[in-house]
């Protein structure tokens, strides 16, 4: 993607006449956020532009320069941890590491997993069970990570796949091998009074709402997978993909959107963001 000039940052809500403007990372952070901003205000329709993780920070910077007359609306990722959350009205983020983390959610996978199996009776503590499972034994992988990003260490720790870390890679049932684990751990060589003094610190916080969420999508995605095999059997002619389980996320989450503080907080936060933004550029 081409470098945007500063010039050329402050100046980007000018293309967009009678709209006001949305900055976001990518564009499959479009569905999410349009749950969120309000579609129209004093008839300015909202409109939303993906710039890519590695340019929104320039945006970002125009905000607090002065020289955005946008919002933008961003994943936390660890800031939370490190007290860096954005404190100004025209950005929004979450307050999990990510958009998956806010969407992958007991209920959420619920609905899905009754629709896709056929199995309407299908019990919503088999999902709580496995959520437990994935807190519990992937804390410290949470944390090994967040140190390795607040260090600046430059290791490879959490991919976009859980894969490796499963009892069974071949089967991909969704079961974490806690002995592989810590042995992944260990080979980080990272400095353990560190990692434990961390671990002590984020005790209080719950693995699935502050790992990597393209990594909770995998193992999310193997688990409902997994589930809807063993009730439907042969009957299942293909695994649900990516792109698809995104779409069912979403939709399932439309759904029973007020549902949920954190989203209903977050959406108070884009309206206000959005009004704000409005104000601005009626001005103009």
């Amino acid at each position: 993607m081409t470098s945007r000039t500063t010039s050329g940052i402050r100046n980007t809500d000018l293309f967009y006449r009678k709209q006001y403007l949305v900055i976001v990372e990518g564009e499959d952070d479009i569905p999410f956020w349009e749950m969120l901003f309000p579609k129209q205000i004093s008839n300015y329709e909202c409109k939303f532009k993906q710039v890519g993780g590695s340019e929104i920070k320039k945006y970002v910077d125009a905000v607090y320069t002065g020289n955005a007359n946008f919002a933008v609306a961003l994943d936390s990722d660890y800031r939370l941890f490190m007290e860096k959350i954005h404190d100004h009205v025209q950005i929004v983020e979450t307050l999990a590491h990510s958009i998956e983390n806010l969407i992958i959610q007991p209920m959420i996978l619920h609905g899905i997993i009754r629709i896709a199996s056929r199995q309407h009776e299908y019990e919503l503590n088999k999902i709580e069970d496995w959520f437990n499972h994935f807190n519990e034994v992937l804390y410290d992988l949470m944390v090994a990570d967040y140190m390795i990003q607040k260090e600046g260490l430059g290791i490879k720790c959490l991919s976009k796949d859980c894969r490796r870390f499963l009892k069974n890679q071949k089967t991909k049932e969704p079961i974490f091998d806690i002995s592989n684990i810590n042995n992944f751990i260990e080979s980080l060589n990272l400095d353990t009074k560190k990692l434990d003094l961390i671990k002590k610190e984020l005790r209080d916080h719950l693995t699935h709402r502050h790992i990597q969420g393209h990594f909770l999508f995998s193992s999310s995605l193997y688990f409902v997978n997994h589930e809807i095999q063993k009730i439907r059997g042969t009957k299942v002619k293909r695994s649900i993909s990516n792109d698809d389980f995104f779409t069912m996320l979403i939709l399932e989450c439309q759904k029973s959107l007020s549902d949920y503080t954190d989203l209903q907080i977050l959406r108070e936060k884009a309206n206000q963001a959005a009004q704000y933004v409005v104000e601005l550029i009626s001005k103009v």
